[in-house]
């Protein structure tokens, strides 16, 4: 298993070093270089985008929809049921089951 593995990786390196290791043309330098880099340097781990506000109209329209829909509420995220828990342990018991097993 080792010595298989140990081959696939040398293979798979060994294929892939001229492709990483190839020069670009200058054909290909040249239109890299045209393409605006801009919005690289607007670009930073963790920066979100300024939420635009919400307009007395649109508060309004959505306030109305939900007086209209009062199951809206029924539809909330995280709401874990009871017998989606008991399909939740189900599932990890057949797994450590077949983990288990093989």
């Amino acid at each position: 298993m080792k010595s298989s593995l140990l081959t696939s990786l040398t293979l798979a390196l060994a294929l892939a070093g001229p492709a990483l290791a190839a020069d670009l043309t200058p054909a290909e330098r040249a239109a890299l270089a045209a393409q605006p880099g801009t919005e690289l340097l607007t670009m930073r781990a963790g920066e979100s985008a300024p939420v635009p506000a919400v307009a007395p109209a649109e508060r309004r329209a959505l306030a109305r929809a939900q007086a209209e829909a009062r199951d809206l509420d029924a539809l909330r995220a995280g709401n874990v049921s009871d017998h989606d828990l008991a399909t939740i342990g189900l599932v990890v018991a057949v797994v450590v089951l077949l983990i288990v097993i093989f």
